[in-house]
């Protein structure tokens, strides 16, 4: 289903899926995604974890990071809370606001977002970021 919603948001993106969090933080380290999705709960180690590893290397310290799960915002708290750069969605999973979400950091790393003249003469329906023939590497770290 994650794949399928992405897929239905239209836009530029690369999808990469991980099986557990040992499996992200290497292909993270090793491809450099622009957007992070990732679950709580996972093993080997839960998504708090992979966190807190990823905002203690300087290269990962500003990474786009969108976290999903079933846990309350309450439940969240008591394990420590998320970073205030994360964005949280909680299940089930709102995925126009995802998409939404995806679309901005497109035109973002697209670097189309101060470019006018691209996003104006593009006919309706087209998502911006497509202007460029280029796209934006999206990791799940667990499925979501």
């Amino acid at each position: 289903a994650f794949e399928q919603e992405i897929k239905r948001c239209g836009l530029p993106v690369q999808l990469h899926f991980c099986v557990d969090a040992v499996d992200a933080l290497l292909q993270i380290e090793r491809r450099r995604p622009h957007v992070i999705i990732t679950d709580l709960r996972m093993e080997p180690f839960d998504g708090f974890h992979l966190l807190r590893v990823l905002r203690q290397q300087p290269a990962f310290a500003s990474q786009w990071v969108v976290v999903t799960s079933a846990l309350s915002e309450d439940e969240i708290q008591e394990k420590g809370g998320l970073p205030p750069s994360v964005c949280f969605y909680p299940k089930p999973m709102q995925w126009d606001r995802l998409c939404g979400f995806l679309e901005a950091c497109c035109q973002r790393e697209l670097g189309i977002v101060n470019r006018p003249e691209i996003m104006h003469a593009l006919p309706e329906g087209i998502p911006q970021a497509a202007a460029q023939n280029r796209s934006t590497s999206v990791w799940s770290a667990a499925p979501v």
